[in-house]
């Protein structure tokens, strides 16, 4: 399920764009036969220089960063630990900054001898980047460049789009993605090193790549019209397949399946037609048949004893939110698969946004009221209408990281309270819901802080562009001029700007 304020796990602007969005969008670059190349811009070295940033206080010492500006708009950036060289994509902007331009520059820029190690000219209309560790590719629809990471030239080429890299293994995963289409094509391992291939393995996935995963050091779990496990070195394991899309006109829907719970004994997963546990072999201990018209994308969990389903009424077409079925819980006993209810849930207002199962109820938010249902029947107890006009449509549960300020001391607003339930508004504010389903009180955004980083038994938080910095007796040490998604590699923060990015070495912190 989704949570508010989540967590980042790249180094950049902006979150990057699904697998998905990316080969729709390298398609229509393609088609649209923009034939013009791009052409490398001369940097020389990227300009760096000493900022302020912050205040310690508790030894009074200015914090003082470096700053890195680059000659054009960043759009992304990524950080290899290992080599201490950050990769930036940079892409500038034109019709008085409303749109991004085709063609820009990728580089790699060394950031401990402060030089540009190497740049290329990039057409983001038909090329998108991805990196894992030191291995760096540029994919255009169905083929993969592998780059030298010292000099950015092509080492190797694939005919497929590597999907998954295991870059401890040095094997990568390549499939031919064709969007709309059905499709059961071979899965191919990729020798890193050289491009070589290493393995091939016929699957089905004509309901979409919706994910990639290891389970163990070497056996890698694919969802894709079911469930496939893959041991990376030799392309061997087992087939579960599942209806998880369905077609409406010429679009496909996706996404119609649950998150792949695991335990000791093997996995747990639901399709649009069932759910069922697979052992480790592959092997169908149990199934249930869960009903096809209400089925869409779901969410499975323990609590306590009982395996619980949460069909959330929606589904995928593209990147965009689809209404499928009607949102529905579901309670099963895990060990034999017998169906304990399965409930519906009025949807005459639109998918469910989120529940939350406690050991009474399960409490569900949908944008415009809030419901609360027993966990033994699954049977609606209550439901208050929520006041959208003046608060904003329910967005979700408020996320435990984020705090406040009661005199000088910042607590965590959700875990401070035991007995009531906290919301977010799409109109930023903070509701505060009581055992009965009545807004008892709100905060404005403004008002609340985002603990996003941990650091020697600091803890970070961030408000706008600004971060404070508490101690174990949850008392403020230090301010950053810093946002929420800066990221910490080793002992230094990075926070990346329009066209910069701030490097903070957090030893400054020390001497509290």
């Amino acid at each position: 399920m989704k949570g508010y304020f989540s967590n980042l796990f790249i180094l950049g602007h902006k979150n990057r764009i699904s697998m998905h969005t990316k080969i729709k969008l390298v398609v229509i670059g393609i088609l649209s036969a923009c034939w013009l190349l791009p052409v490398a811009q001369n940097t020389d070295d990227i300009l760096s220089s000493e900022k302020l940033i912050g205040k310690n206080l508790i030894t009074n010492r200015d914090i003082v960063g470096k700053e890195f500006i680059f000659p054009e708009r960043i759009e992304h950036t990524y950080l290899d630990t290992i080599s201490n060289c950050m990769t930036v994509e940079l892409r500038g902007l034109f019709m008085g900054g409303k749109l991004l331009k085709n063609n820009g520059d990728f580089m790699l820029y060394d950031l401990s001898n402060r030089k540009t190690k190497w740049i290329k000219g990039m057409n983001y209309q038909n090329n998108f980047i991805e990196q894992h560790g030191n291995f760096i590719f540029k994919t255009s629809l169905n083929k993969t460049y592998c780059l030298d990471f010292e000099t950015g030239e092509n080492l190797w080429k694939a005919k497929k789009l590597i999907a998954f890299v295991n870059p401890y293994l040095k094997i990568g995963v390549g499939y031919t993605p064709f969007p709309g289409y059905i499709l059961n094509d071979d899965f191919e391992g990729v020798d890193l090193n050289n491009g070589n291939t290493l393995w091939k393995r016929k699957l089905n996935y004509e309901d979409g790549l919706n994910e990639i995963f290891m389970i163990n050091d070497s056996v890698a779990m694919v969802v894709a019209s079911g469930l496939h496990t893959i041991n990376l070195k030799d392309g061997k394991g087992w087939d579960y397949n599942a209806k998880t899309g369905a077609r409406f006109g010429n679009a496909k829907i996706t996404e119609i399946r649950s998150n792949v719970l695991m335990d000791s004994v093997g996995f747990y997963f639901a399709s649009q037609e069932k759910i069922v546990r697979l052992d480790h072999t592959g092997y169908v201990l149990w199934s249930c048949t869960l009903p096809k018209e209400l089925t869409s994308n779901s969410h499975i969990l323990f609590m306590d004893s009982t395996l619980f389903m949460i069909n959330t009424g929606s589904a995928s077409i593209g990147t965009s939110q689809f209404k499928q079925g009607k949102p529905y819980i579901a309670a099963f006993n895990p060990e034999t698969g017998k169906k304990v209810f399965l409930s519906t849930v009025d949807d005459r207002r639109g998918k469910m946004v989120n529940c939350v199962i406690e050991k009474d109820e399960i409490l569900i938010l949908f944008k415009d009221r809030i419901a609360n249902c027993s966990v033994l029947t699954g049977a609606l107890i209550g439901e208050k209408k929520f006041d959208s006009r003046k608060y904003g449509d329910i967005d979700d549960f408020l996320s435990n990281k984020v705090f406040f300020r009661n005199d000088s001391i910042y607590t965590s607003l959700a875990l401070s309270d035991t007995i009531n339930r906290y919301v977010v508004t799409t109109k930023g504010k903070i509701v505060v819901i009581n055992p009965g389903l009545e807004v008892v009180r709100e905060y404005e955004k403004d008002q609340l802080y985002r603990y996003y980083l941990r650091y020697q038994g600091l803890r970070f938080l961030s408000k706008g562009n600004n971060t404070i910095v508490i101690d174990r007796n949850n008392k403020i040490v230090a301010t950053l001029e810093t946002s929420r998604h800066a990221q910490k590699i080793g002992s230094k923060l990075y926070q990346v700007g329009e066209k910069s990015v701030l490097e903070i070495e957090l030893k400054q912190l020390n001497g509290n």
